[in-house]
């Protein structure tokens, strides 16, 4: 039986309006349950310009999660669209995304301008500093809010210190689905080079989100991409690894996103022989 390794993630953690400490609760034990490690991506700072400090209860849960084998990452500093880098056109798509996208086809040479390495490298400091005085140990992951890019971002992160990054994403359909473009088939995504030619870090590529608010009558064809990405990956000798969001997961109809792991899961045990990590561990 051919070998597949999965680290699970989760983006969004402690960011008002899509986490709790009670779904992230939730989560953990279900990853705990199913006997997976998850890879929790925090924003460092909230709207409101406080720090993620703010909320005692997330650090003792996610110490604990880290102690039983899961581990944290930096996702981004406050989440805001453009901060290092500019959306792809999967995200800018997006129904809640109309302002964003009018920035980029607007203010496009503006926000690249933005985005020196001088000025990233100050903001990734500081939203790893923040983790790391919270936590008492070294955070060395780092996915970037909204799968957001730019050429300065890869440069910084060889400077800053982190070991992994999970910004980029290889099946663009997940959105699609989102976007109402439900005909559109699975992109058979390929390895890239620009993966394993960083001086100090790797790059591990996420797949896509089969569980964001997922309703029933998107299940099905949800289910036959999450098919598709596992066997890709496993074919390419990639990890698969799919991203949720802490509340759009527990927030789902009829419980449909824990639903969709559990066949997620059940599959991968039925076809490979899997290896479970972390993004850390891979």
């Amino acid at each position: 039986m051919k070998k597949l390794k999965v680290a699970m993630s989760c983006d969004d953690v402690a960011l008002d309006g899509w986490s709790t400490p009670k779904d992230l609760e939730t989560l953990i034990n279900y990853y705990n349950k199913k006997g997976f490690k998850g890879t929790f991506m925090v924003v460092p700072v909230y709207e409101d310009g406080t720090y993620f400090t703010k909320q005692k209860e997330y650090i003792a849960i996610l110490k604990d999660a880290v102690m039983a084998g899961h581990t944290i990452g930096q996702h981004g500093i406050s989440h805001d669209r453009f901060e290092i880098g500019v959306p792809p056109q999967m995200i800018l798509d997006l129904p809640n995304e109309t302002e964003s996208k009018r920035k980029v086809l607007e203010e496009y040479s503006s926000l690249v301008a933005e985005h020196t390495l001088e000025k990233i490298i100050k903001k990734l400091e500081m939203g790893k500093k923040i983790l790391e005085d919270a936590f008492e140990f070294e955070v060395l992951g780092f996915r970037a809010p909204s799968l957001q890019t730019s050429d300065n971002m890869w440069k910084a992160f060889d400077i800053v210190g982190y070991k992994w990054d999970s910004s980029c994403a290889l099946q663009p359909t997940g959105w699609d689905i989102l976007n109402g473009k439900k005909n559109t088939p699975p992109v058979d995504f390929k390895i890239d080079p620009i993966w394993t030619s960083h001086q100090n870090y790797k790059t591990y590529p996420l797949t896509t989100d089969y569980s964001w608010f997922l309703p029933d009558e998107d299940f099905n064809l949800t289910f036959s991409l999450a098919k598709h990405d596992i066997d890709r990956c496993a074919e390419l000798d990639l990890p698969f690894i799919p991203v949720c969001h802490v509340s759009p997961i527990n927030l789902c109809p009829h419980g449909n996103g824990y639903k969709m792991y559990d066949l997620m899961i059940d599959y991968m045990k039925d076809n490979y022989e899997i290896e479970v990590n972390n993004i850390g561990t891979l």
